[in-house]
């Protein structure tokens, strides 16, 4: 997820809240309508008026500690949603990150038979955002995400097909995963390849829309090199 300039200043974050899932659903759609209809206009200016519009209003009916939390949600639930939000804020700011790669068209799977097996057989690996490592333990049909500032987000893993699984979010108290996901969503993955001690793994939901690789690590014990 891309942090920018202007909206470090709409989209900021402390503190935790009671979700109100279906207003924040109907925000965030109109949010995305609004900016998705063509205008002169330049790209900040036009997310600036959608904020004060559609999320502005809503955040002031809220305590200013637990505004900032609802805020941040919003933020990062609107770069999951809204697709056109995702190229706008790809005009303002590109980002540049070695360890994703976007493709105009989904990949085509290449993973060996053998390599699939050392994959499933693999409980310990770790994937990086802004070269910050993610850790994962992917063990009794659990996929358990634990983060540098001792937080964690847990989701039961299952597979649909011979390289493809899915990830059902059961819970987290790392705000970003918190605010991102929902209990009992869904989200779905495969396998692509195998390069040196990383995989590469493919969405199968476009971003921005791209088809979206990144690198998972496999985790190496020390005493095993």
């Amino acid at each position: 997820m891309k942090i920018i300039g202007l909206l470090l200043i709409l989209f900021v974050s402390s503190g935790l809240y009671a979700q109100n899932y279906a207003a924040e659903d109907r925000i965030i759609k109109a949010f995305c309508d609004d900016i998705k209809i063509k205008t002169e206009k330049h790209d900040t200016l036009v997310l600036k008026e959608a904020f004060q519009k559609h999320i502005q209003p809503y955040l002031d009916k809220w305590e200013s500690v637990k505004a900032d939390s609802v805020n941040f949600a919003l933020y990062i639930r609107i770069q999951k949603d809204c697709q056109e939000f995702q190229k706008l804020l790809e005009r303002i700011e590109p980002q540049e990150n070695p360890e994703i790669v976007y493709y105009d068209q989904p990949r085509q799977s290449g993973i060996s038979d053998t390599e699939l097996e050392e994959f499933k057989n693999e409980k310990y690996y770790y994937y990086l955002i802004n070269y910050v490592p993610t850790y994962l333990i992917i063990e009794n049909d659990e996929w358990f995400e634990f983060f540098e500032d001792n937080t964690y987000s847990s989701n039961k893993i299952s597979w649909d097909d011979r390289n493809k699984f899915t990830l059902t979010f059961v819970e987290s108290n790392n705000e970003m995963k918190k605010a991102l996901s929902r209990e009992g969503e869904q989200y779905h993955y495969e396998i692509i390849s195998k390069e040196n001690d990383w995989y590469w793994i493919q969405p199968l939901k476009t971003y921005n829309g791209k088809y979206l690789n990144f690198k998972l690590y496999i985790l190496v014990n020390d005493a095993e090199e």
